[in-house]
């Protein structure tokens, strides 16, 4: 069994919200560096940790983990790269993978004159997102986001999201951050994508047909 569909791009949209929310500078997050673990739970469970330095221009995330549904299991371990505008992902047990450019990111910065964090809550306000309230989580002040329509809340400190809540169609997904260290050394080699591989380029590049395409399903 895969993955949902829409259980990936409302998790996305989760994350990709407070991404596009950087400055005009390109920082995605108001910390230099950092390295999160988090602890993956509900129908989806395992590990997951995440290496980012150059505010966030440059990340990795290693994710060990089994889905569970109706009994039905899929254990995955993959590694999600970014790269500026570019996103790699890497499935581990078969050592292939995907790239894609965020186009939708890249045109924001071109068009918004700077102001990305308006633009992107905009965009989220527009889904029918809302601020709910604020949660300490490792004793960072979060602001608690939520989109309804999705069942999705995310819960973000300096844009960076720490915990996150999918319930939808009998599903839970929930990512809480375990540990966080913050303006760190990121350790050699760990967000250098490998060499070797073919990465497969899918193009997503307008975000009306994104959602436009989960509510025909």
């Amino acid at each position: 069994m895969k993955l949902h569909p829409k259980l990936i791009i409302i998790y996305l949209l989760a994350i990709a919200t407070f991404s596009v929310a950087q400055t005009h500078d390109f920082k995605r997050y108001s910390i230099k560096s950092a390295i999160v673990e988090y602890k993956l739970s509900g129908n989806q469970t395992g590990t997951a940790i995440t290496y980012f330095d150059n505010y966030g221009m440059e990340e990795a995330t290693y994710e060990l983990s089994v889905f569970d549904l109706f009994g039905e299991r899929q254990e995955t371990e993959t590694v999600n790269y970014l790269q500026g505008y570019w996103q790699y992902n890497l499935d581990l047990k078969t050592n292939t993978g995907t790239k894609t450019k965020n186009t939708i990111l890249e045109s924001l910065v071109e068009s918004s004159d700077g102001n990305l964090e308006q633009v992107g809550l905009e965009i989220f306000k527009s889904m029918g997102g809302k601020k709910v309230g604020t949660e300490e989580i490792l004793g960072k002040p979060c602001d608690v986001w939520e989109l309804a329509s999705m069942g999705t809340k995310v819960w973000v400190w300096k844009n960076i999201p720490l915990k996150s809540e999918t319930e939808m169609m009998g599903m839970e997904i929930i990512r809480s951050a375990t540990s966080l260290q913050e303006n760190i050394d990121i350790p050699l080699g760990k967000m250098e994508i490998p060499t070797g591989i073919e990465f497969k380029e899918i193009e997503i590049n307008n975000l009306d047909k994104m959602m436009q395409g989960i509510e025909e399903e």
